[in-house]
């Protein structure tokens, strides 16, 4: 959905993430990597934990975000087994389950930080509608007390 509040950063942080796994072993920016002295399997799971993190908090439809969020794991999954026809890549299981270990992190991670960006964004737009409304009734204190919360 155009309008998910993270759809950007989504598609953005993959497109690097499958421009480093594809990456010949002897280019500058994997040789730059390689200096960071960041274990190998570290680096995957922070990569894919951001990955499928992202779309479970800014979807709008929770359930669609969270099978973006785990769909991450295929596409960590096809990358690996891209790496076998890039020169001085090799595939690896153990990089391949610490893919889906930051999948699962992220997936579980991304729900309670959904819930509580969806707390905030209700806290300001109703004490701005409070005040709002205030000010048209005259002082006349007629609001629903309703918070208008989806977490949906």
């Amino acid at each position: 959905d155009h309008r998910d509040l993270h759809s950007f950063p989504t598609r953005r942080s993959s497109d690097l993430v499958v421009i480093g796994s594809l990456l010949p072993a002897a280019s500058p920016v994997m040789v730059a990597i390689g200096r960071l002295h960041i274990n190998d399997k570290v680096q995957h799971f922070c990569a894919y934990l951001a990955l499928s993190s992202l779309p479970v908090i800014g979807f709008r439809d929770r359930r669609r975000g969270i099978v973006a969020g785990l769909s991450m794991f295929i596409l960590g999954i096809l990358l690996e087994a891209g790496q076998h026809f890039s020169p001085g890549r090799s595939v690896e299981l153990g990089d391949a389950l610490a893919n889906g270990a930051g999948v699962s992190c992220g997936a579980l991670l991304g729900l309670p930080i959904r819930t509580l960006f969806a707390i905030l964004r209700v806290i300001v737009p109703v004490n701005y509608r409070c005040r709002t409304a205030w000010r048209r009734l005259g002082g006349r204190a007629a609001l629903s007390p309703r918070p208008f919360l989806r977490l949906a």
